[in-house]
C-alpha cells in the first residue's frame, strides 16, 4: 500500500514536472520587426521569456545587404523588456553600423499601431539632406 503511494506521488511530480516546462516554454513570445531601407532589409527579431516575471529577451537584427539573403549579416543581442521599452546589450558589443556608436546598450521602444504593435529603435546615419551624420528614430514594422 505504501510503495502504490509513492509510486502515485512519483507520478504525479513527473506530471507537474511537465506541465511546468511547458508553462514556461509556453511564456516564450517570438517578435519580428523589419525596416526596408534604400540599400538593406533589416529585421529584428527576438522572444521574451517571463519564467518568474523577469521578462528577459534573446533576439538579434539580420541585414540582408543589397535585398539579397545570400549576403546576411546576424548580431545577436540580450536584454530585458520593460513595459514597452526593450533594454538591449549586444554580443560581444559587436552591432550594425546604423546602430548609435559608443555604448553599451540601446533602448528601443515597442508602439501601438492601429491594433499592432511597431518598433522605434535609434539609429545613426548620414543626413541625405544636410549631409551631416546624426541620431534619428527609425521605424520597424511587423513582418510579414
Amino acid at each position: 500500500m505504501v510503495l502504490r503511494a509513492m509510486r502515485i506521488a512519483a507520478l504525479v511530480l513527473v506530471a507537474a514536472g511537465f506541465i511546468f516546462a511547458g508553462t514556461i516554454h509556453a511564456q516564450q513570445r517570438p517578435h519580428c520587426f523589419e525596416n526596408a531601407g534604400l540599400k538593406d532589409l533589416v529585421r529584428i527579431s527576438y522572444a521574451t521569456d517571463n519564467a518568474g516575471g523577469r521578462n528577459f529577451i534573446r533576439g538579434a537584427i539580420t541585414v540582408e545587404r543589397e535585398y539579397d539573403a545570400a549576403r546576411q549579416e546576424r548580431f545577436p543581442f540580450t536584454g530585458k523588456l520593460s513595459g514597452i521599452t526593450l533594454n538591449i546589450r549586444f554580443a560581444a558589443n559587436v552591432a550594425p553600423e546604423f546602430i548609435p556608436p559608443k555604448r553599451e546598450s540601446h533602448s528601443w521602444q515597442l508602439i501601438p499601431d492601429g491594433g499592432r504593435q511597431s518598433l522605434q529603435v535609434e539609429q545613426y546615419g548620414r543626413n541625405y539632406d544636410s549631409g551631416n551624420y546624426a541620431n534619428y528614430m527609425a521605424t520597424y514594422t511587423p513582418c510579414g
